[in-house]
Parts: C-alpha cells; structure tokens; sequence
C-alpha cells in the first residue's frame, strides 16, 4: 500500500536504525525521525510522533521521534511492524475490493442511465438531479462500509499486537502513549508549561 510516498525517499542514503526483512519479501526500516528535519516539523506538529511510509506497498520505512521511540520501543520491533504492514495490506485490499467490484461498476451504470436518459428520454433536469443525488448516497454508504471493514480490520490488528507482546504490558504502553503528547510539549516548550502552572497556583 502507498503510504506518505512523498517523505520515502528522504532516507535513501541515510543508515537505519533497524532494518526487519521479512520471508515474504516485505522490508521495514525503522529511522529516528529527529534527523528529518521537515517530516520532524511537520509531523510531531501534528502530535503525530511515529508515521509509515511505502511507494510500492513492499518497501516501507518507519520515521519516529527519538524520546517516542525510546519509551515505546516494544511497539516499533519486527513482531509488531509485521502487524502493521499486513494491516497495511489489508487496507489496500479493502480498499481496492470495493473501488473494482462496486465504485467503479456503478458509476459506469449511473453515467449509462444519465445519458440514455437524456438523450432517448428527454429527461428533465429534476430526474438528473434525483440520479446524482442517490449516486452521492450509494457512494457515502460503500464508503461506511470501507471504513467499517477498516475498522475491524484495526481491531484485529491491535488484538494481535496485545498477543504478541502480553496483555498487561500492551496497557502500560498505551498509557504512556497516551500521556506522551504532553511531555514531548513539556520538554520542548519547558517555559510555557511553567507559565501555565504558575498561572494556575495564582
């Protein structure tokens, strides 16, 4: 699956961190975002400290910010990283499933109906309208149901990871993945979360 394309090939020449080559062929390699200074910038902006990329669904690369990998490093090893790239993949599948056998065989149709009707019918302008708008609601429903199914597909996923790497100890990182936001934000901006307290004990 193509993931972030754009932010791939910052890494070509730089050594990383990890490398998990997998018998399928797939391969991760995990990088210390910080030494990136744009996909840095824009990504921890976001409070986004750990993101994937791939240009061909089989090479992908791992950018995560230093202190996030430092005190999640269970979740970025081969176990886990193989999870996620099959869900990657499952994603695609989904994905495609529903564009090939139902998107792009009922837009063929609703494009059929529209200039028949237009044409041989001299359909008025209501009719077109009425077309359009039930096409938008098919699209949206197809859509939920994408998303359901990647959804589920996300719980299986984390389900998986639980397994791997043991229920109690998946908990503990997750509230510390939780928590992290506000002190990654406390350590680099140390003054203004010192002001914030001050204000408060006034």
């Amino acid at each position: 699956m193509r993931i972030n394309p754009k932010i791939y090939h910052i890494a070509d020449d730089v050594e990383p961190l990890n490398r998990y080559e997998y018998e399928d062929g797939r391969v991760v390699e995990v990088f210390i975002m910080d030494n990136f200074e744009d996909v840095y910038n824009e990504f921890t902006g976001q409070s986004k400290f750990s993101v994937w990329s791939s240009e061909d669904g089989q090479n992908y690369r791992l950018f995560v910010e230093s202190g996030n990998y430092d005190v999640l490093k269970d979740l970025y090893g081969s176990k886990v990283n193989l999870i996620w790239i099959d869900f990657w993949d499952k994603c695609e599948e989904i994905s495609n499933g529903y564009s090939k056998k139902l998107i792009m065989p009922l837009t063929l149709v609703c494009v059929a109906i529209y200039f028949i009707g237009v044409s041989v019918f001299q359909w008025d302008l209501w009719i077109c309208i009425l077309l359009l708008v039930t096409f938008v609601g098919v699209l949206s429903f197809i859509n939920k149901l994408s998303k359901k199914k990647i959804a589920d597909a996300n719980y299986e996923s984390i389900s998986k990871i639980k397994s791997a790497i043991g229920e109690k100890h998946f908990q503990n990182l997750l509230e510390i993945q939780r928590a992290y936001p506000d002190d990654f934000y406390e350590r680099k901006y140390p003054s203004t979360f010192d002001d914030e307290e001050e204000n408060k004990e006034e």
